[in-house]
């Protein structure tokens, strides 16, 4: 299992620019094998749907599905977790600074 820095480092190598890299957790916190890339919208990130290896890996890319299951925090807008849980500083939606969102 790859750590996420070494997951960055062969995107950003490989050309790709990325808004996220999040590990998948179980419920008891342990690490699983999936990792979720958030990609921008651009031409190039469609590219990575051609893709099926990974640092010598074989690798399977999905678009993410519509699921409860990967939540993303109204605090910091990071995915996985809930606002109730975050510890981390909070981050503007809007404009990404270090405050809270204005709706």
């Amino acid at each position: 299992m790859f750590s996420e820095q070494e997951i960055k480092g062969e995107l950003e190598q490989r050309g790709y620019t990325f808004l996220d890299i999040i590990r998948l957790k179980r419920s008891g916190g342990a690490p699983m094998p999936l990792v979720v890339v958030i990609l921008p919208k651009i031409e190039k990130s469609q590219q990575v749907f051609n893709k099926h290896e990974l640092l010598g890996s074989a690798i399977r890319v999905e678009v993410r599905k519509n699921s409860r299951l990967i939540g993303q925090c109204h605090r910091c807008q990071r995915y996985g977790h809930a606002q109730s849980y975050c510890t981390a500083p909070p981050k503007c939606l809007k404009c990404a600074s270090d405050h809270m969102t204005h709706l």
